[in-house]
């Protein structure tokens, strides 16, 4: 249908259900896969999700139709800080994203957004993007058997392990034609698809047997989200902190294009303030119930853009049935059931995007690298960020460190405002 439907809309009842269902399958990849990555639960993580979509609906006075989910920006760094700091601690730096956040509200609502992009200009944003996405480039090849050395797949036998690589390739294969090939509504879930198909291949070759996925969903039906509160952390919270300077570019872009398409002005009314304040305190209800941190999904605007359907009600709704299905254990039981080499083989694709968006962030701004100053910050970013830079020290008997990206961001950070030139780093083409 032509007519777009406003956010106040409203839509007969099996119209609004299968839209809030298109909604929540196209945000697969931030409900299912990021948490999975990160090893969090990922019915931890749909309960999170719903209830804080709730509340950011409700601060933003049900006037914004975006459904909160995952960033994969958050997926490497997290599972940097879960490997060295265990599930507690990174439940404290997820915590801190989200206080990050409401304190960004309060900045943003004092101050405006100039000074938002006087520390984080393009260039800065875009260098930190690029080194999120490469960072865990070897855990991606590792899970999808690519690599014979290191990995999960470094203890297989031969045979086994070439059924993992098949296995990855058909789920890489699959997301790559879905992002490229597909249209209309599988243009939006090229990462289910994925998933499907992998999960599929890994029955077919053996690498998952289906009686262990009916063991896994023989138990009972319902079940409450296994759920793990935050310990204090504070190398965790340096290490995720810096993250929402990153991300809150993502949040402004999609805010602005979800206005975009629903013909409204977002940022002004009900006010960017207000969406910041509602994704951190939905990160904060996250970090408390044993989630993923969450934020904006670009996959939500785009489903509105496809189906001209704007209505807060289709969000809402979706939000709930969120909140419903991350009750049900044999939903869960498959969903983290999902074999690593159809991760591996995802991953490869997500963590490959999450860079490419860096070097788009790039473009679209039309950075000038025969500037030294842009060079130099760019380049001290990316080499600093994936050449495992950090800093530690010993104060008051504790031991503090600041990992690679926390050091890398605040390098891009230091030197755009210490080196002379424009620091909006915008020229024209």
């Amino acid at each position: 249908m032509d007519e777009l439907i406003g956010t106040e809309g409203r839509l007969p009842f099996k119209r609004w259900v299968s839209l809030s269902f298109q909604h929540l399958f196209s945000m697969l990849g931030g409900l299912v896969v990021a948490p999975l990555i990160i090893g969090i639960n990922p019915s931890a993580t749909m309960f999170c999700s719903g209830a804080g979509t709730l509340f950011y609906l409700f601060i933003t006075k049900k006037k914004m139709p975006i459904f909160l989910c995952t960033s994969f920006a958050y997926t490497a760094p997290l599972l940097i800080v879960r490997e060295k700091y265990g599930v507690e601690g990174m439940m404290f730096g997820v915590l801190t994203a989200g206080l990050m956040y409401v304190l960004l509200s309060l900045l943003v609502r004092l101050c405006g957004t100039g000074w938002i992009r006087r520390l984080m200009p393009p260039v800065v944003t875009a260098s930190v993007m690029i080194v999120i996405g490469l960072s865990s480039a070897l855990t991606a090849v590792g899970w999808a058997g690519y690599n014979a050395s290191s990995g999960a797949a470094a203890a297989l036998e031969p045979s086994m392990r070439l059924k993992w690589i098949a296995v990855s390739t058909i789920t890489l294969l699959v997301g790559i034609l879905g992002t490229t090939c597909f249209r209309g509504i599988f243009s939006v879930i090229p990462v289910m698809l994925a998933l499907i198909a992998g999960y599929a291949a890994s029955l077919v070759l053996g690498v998952v047997s289906p009686s262990a996925i009916a063991e896994a969903i023989s138990g009972p039906v319902l079940a409450l989200p296994k759920l793990c509160l935050p310990r204090a952390n504070m190398e965790a919270a340096f290490m995720t902190a810096p993250l929402a300077l990153v991300t809150v570019g993502e949040h402004i872009a999609d805010v602005t294009a979800a206005g975009n398409v629903c013909r409204r002005d977002f940022i002004h009314d009900p006010g960017l303030y207000r969406s910041l304040l509602g994704d951190g305190v939905a990160s904060v209800i996250a970090a408390f119930f044993g989630g993923a941190p969450v934020t904006t999904y670009s996959e939500n605007i785009g489903i509105m853009a496809l189906t001209k359907v704007c209505s807060v009600s289709v969000v809402f709704l979706a939000a709930c049935i969120a909140i419903v299905i991350s009750f049900f254990a044999p939903v869960n039981a498959v969903i983290t059931g999902i074999p690593t080499p159809v991760l591996g083989g995802i991953s490869i694709l997500l963590f490959g995007i999450i860079a490419i968006t860096g070097i788009r962030i790039y473009m679209d701004a039309h950075i000038d690298f025969s500037s030294n100053r842009n060079a130099v910050i760019a380049l001290c970013v990316i080499v600093l960020g994936l050449g495992g830079a950090s800093i530690s020290f010993h104060t008051g008997g504790l031991y503090f460190e600041m990992p690679s990206i926390a050091v890398a961001t605040f390098t891009g950070i230091f030197l755009n405002l210490l080196l002379p030139g424009d620091r909006n780093q915008l020229k024209p083409v």
